[in-house]
């Protein structure tokens, strides 16, 4: 052959064009599509971060509302309150039930020097071996005098909170306040642990709450008063199989609770978020450390990026291996006629239109194999859809020439998603109150079907069922029947939609239309995926809608059939569950 009747054998500028296009596109969707997942995750931390330090907060106002109800219930008994009254108000309240980390409520007296030697005689009175512990050099006296349950906090009976400087101090602030107010980090001495606790404290007053610091301080009685062991509190308070991030609370330089420890279970020494939370809680200030945890990274673990990009690789893979493939058959070709002998120059022209065809060929499955590539645009779709005013106008033009091509294919695709859907049941199946008169309203809209030409008549009008599956099946067969109907009676077409109570377990639907029919012996073969009637074949469709409606009315263990109407046309049946 000449020269310049050679065929090009190899790669030409619109197939490098193609295979760069493709990377440039699985390179944004890869990227896209991670950026998203990313804003996603830290959405859900900071939701749960919130979420963990709302509770504390909220479940420290419930043990204050406890307290002051104890101030109230000694406002009650005049200003003051016993033994007894206080054990009968303890066990009403029910800590143990509704106050879950709380490790007892109990009272608090200002004892001042002149006024010990009464008040030891009154609480001996009831408890002859009651005392006042341990000795200090504070010239007044704040004893425990009640605490409950008792069983549990016998080693707090009579301790004085003036021996140490924590509990002293948030004693003096809540008198001088009128404040709910909590000490600094301490260790309880009914916690055999010795672990972080603290004291929570209510003041109460001889004729109730006072304006001035110096009425506060004349009139004061005492307190009530609630013991904490922090890390009972935060197992009350925030159960851990409840949330998906780990907590440190830290007061000052003092560590009052710690999850950020490698030997806990799901702590995560790599977390994909952390944020420090600072909250000022009753005259202290705390420090939240919340990081995400392992059961955190199980949870938001999203693989969409990997498989968008791996996805891309191959398909890019693919393409340079098809463009590879087609070069070399084209060479092979050019090779084969360059040998020929003289003798078969006269079966030129054969040989000329076969490579043509050849070329031809190629072309078209090169272009069934590019649908892949073609499937990422079907991501980018979606993404334009939401997003569409982020997208670089360049890229958005060519998403479109991609989107174009590929639309024949989507319909198909499609389908298989929502028969795979159906048939695996991959389904959400939860039951609403659904009325039979929108959905059909909602179907005619979706697929332009004139209501003139619908007649309805549903008795009953609503029930209790899976407003997902109900209309799925109902759209299918009215838009089969809207499809086969129209190509019978281009300007008559006429559907009636029925629904009645088949049974005690069942209603009956029907659906007829004027359509040309199904012939007699083909009645199952409709109900075959990808099987379509030759009598229909020019009508269209993937031949999924009826084998998806008899999936769905199967597995609701109910049964799908046709009939033959006397006036011509088809009736579908389906029964469906009541309950």
């Amino acid at each position: 052959m000449d020269k310049s009747k050679k065929i090009s054998t190899s790669f030409h500028w619109f197939h490098w064009l193609v295979v760069s296009l493709s990377i440039v596109l699985t390179v944004f969707a890869w990227r896209f599509s991670k950026n998203q997942v990313d804003e996603k995750v830290e959405i859900q931390f900071r939701r749960e971060a919130e979420q963990v330090v709302e509770l504390i907060s909220e479940r420290m106002q419930k043990y204050e509302d406890a307290l002051w109800a104890g101030v109230s219930s000694i406002q009650a008994h005049g200003g003051d309150v016993d033994y007894r009254d206080w054990l009968v108000f303890a066990n009403k309240l029910k800590i143990g039930k509704k106050y879950p980390g709380i490790n007892g409520i109990g009272v608090i007296h200002q004892v001042l020097p002149h006024e010990l030697p009464s008040y030891l005689r009154k609480q001996r009175e009831i408890r002859p071996d009651y005392h006042i512990h341990p000795a200090h050099n504070e010239e007044e006296f704040f004893p425990i005098t009640y605490i409950e349950p008792v069983a549990t906090n016998m080693k707090a009976v009579g301790l004085d909170m003036a021996h140490e400087t924590n509990r002293y101090t948030a004693a003096k602030k809540a008198r001088d306040t009128g404040l709910a107010q909590i000490t600094g980090p301490i260790s309880l001495v009914q916690d055999a642990e010795r672990t972080p606790g603290f004291l929570f404290y209510v003041p109460f007053y001889i004729d109730g709450p006072h304006e001035s610091v110096e009425n506060r301080q004349n009139f004061f009685t005492g307190m009530v008063y609630a013991p904490f062991v922090v890390k009972k509190l935060m197992q009350g308070a925030l159960l851990k199989e409840k949330r998906n991030v780990g907590i440190k609370i830290n007061d000052g330089d003092e560590v009052l609770y710690d999850e950020h420890d490698k030997s806990h279970p799901e702590y995560d020494p790599y977390p994909l978020h952390a944020e420090i939370k600072t909250m000022e809680m009753y005259g202290r200030t705390w420090n939240f450390d919340i990081r995400s945890t392992k059961l955190f990274k199980e949870t938001v673990g999203n693989n969409q990026p990997q498989a968008i990009l791996i996805g891309g690789i191959i398909i890019d893979a693919l393409i340079i291996l098809l463009f590879i493939a087609l070069s070399r058959s084209n060479k092979h070709a050019v090779e084969y006629a360059n040998t020929m002998n003289q003798e078969l120059k006269a079966k030129a022209g054969h040989l000329e239109k076969s490579n043509r065809d050849l070329e031809q060929f190629s072309y078209l499955i090169s272009h069934d194999l590019n649908s892949p590539l073609r499937g990422i645009s079907n991501v980018l779709g979606f993404i334009e859809e939401d997003h569409g005013d982020k997208i670089d106008k360049d890229i958005k033009s060519n998403l479109d020439i991609i989107n174009g091509l590929v639309a024949r294919s989507q319909h198909l695709l499609k389908d298989l998603l929502t028969y795979s859907n159906f048939a695996n049941n991959n389904i959400n199946d939860k039951k609403d109150l659904i009325k039979l008169d929108e959905i059909v309203k909602d179907i005619l809209e979706t697929n332009s079907i004139d209501p003139s030409c619908v007649s309805v008549n549903f008795e009953p009008q609503e029930f209790y069922s899976s407003r997902l599956l109900v209309r799925t099946v109902l759209n299918n067969l009215i838009a089969n029947s809207r499809k086969h109907g129209e190509n019978e009676n281009p300007s008559g077409l006429r559907i009636c939609v029925s629904c009645e109570i088949f049974d005690e377990k069942q209603y009956l639907f029907k659906i007829k239309d004027n359509g040309p029919g199904i012939p007699k012996g083909k009645e199952e073969d409709v109900f075959q995926i990808f099987r379509q009637l030759e009598a229909r074949g020019k009508i269209g469709g993937t031949g999924l809608g009826l084998a998806l409606v008899k999936s769905i009315v199967v597995n609701k263990d109910c049964r799908v059939w046709v009939e033959h109407p006397e006036e011509g046309g088809v009736e579908f049946n389906f029964t469906w569950p009541r309950k």
